[in-house]
């Protein structure tokens, strides 16, 4: 694969004509919404009780991450999840939408933080395998083309006793949402996909557990990739 390094310094490790069906369409969406990203969100977390801060703590404090720790965040996105990580973590992001990544870089400038960031496919990570102590993923999985093989990839690239964290929207959210045409086609069509894919993780993992996150509105799946 050839490496394009543009002139914000991402390495684009991606064959873009490889990119189609739900991954292009995707890409195309981030790449709209990216710079009123992160104000939506903000002003989500306003409807629901609890604040942002409170909802990414459910999650995030499943992590097992520490100072001098290789961490990777696929579908790093505008990076908000890095906040809220120790000081001297290792960090690594990847995300199919250049447009979030250069968000994410404004983002890490302004609160002091450093991430490797890279643009690439979560179905086919550029990295050698068993490279990182923790792995997370937040708020993608359910529009991959292959859920199942982006797991894996995941599976491959952690280090033994690595503990993996995927967070994504729920059934319950898009319920709540069903007043909205899209909302409603995509539960007749794709419910399946928005419930947490423990089917899709492989049997020889270890403590597989999902949790509700922001009252149901996400799940969080978490499971150990076994020592050797």
């Amino acid at each position: 694969m050839t490496v394009d390094f543009h002139t914000d310094g991402i390495p684009w490790l991606i064959d873009q004509q490889q990119v189609v069906e739900y991954n292009r369409k995707y890409q195309r969406f981030y790449n709209l919404v990216a710079p009123f990203y992160d104000s939506a969100l903000r002003l989500g977390a306003r409807f629901t009780s609890g604040s942002e801060d409170e909802h990414r703590m459910e999650y995030m404090s499943e992590l097992e991450v520490g100072p001098g720790d290789r961490f990777l965040e696929v579908s790093i996105g505008t990076g908000t999840n890095i906040k809220y990580l120790p000081a001297g973590v290792d960090c690594y992001g990847l995300d199919i939408s250049h447009a979030m990544l250069k968000q994410c870089q404004k983002n890490l400038k302004s609160w002091g933080r450093e991430v490797e960031m890279f643009l690439g496919n979560a179905e086919a990570l550029p990295f050698e395998d068993e490279q990182f102590d923790s792995v997370l993923h937040v708020g993608g999985i359910n529009a991959f083309n292959d859920r199942q093989q982006a797991i894996h990839e995941m599976i491959r690239v952690a280090r033994p006793g690595c503990k993996i964290v995927i967070v994504d929207e729920s059934a319950r959210l898009v319920e709540k949402m069903s007043w909205l045409p899209g909302a409603k086609r995509m539960m007749r069509r794709h419910r399946e996909r928005f419930e947490a894919p423990v089917s899709l993780v492989p049997t020889t993992m270890r403590e597989i557990a999902v949790k509700d996150v922001m009252q149901g509105d996400l799940y969080c799946l978490s499971f150990r990739k076994p020592e050797d």
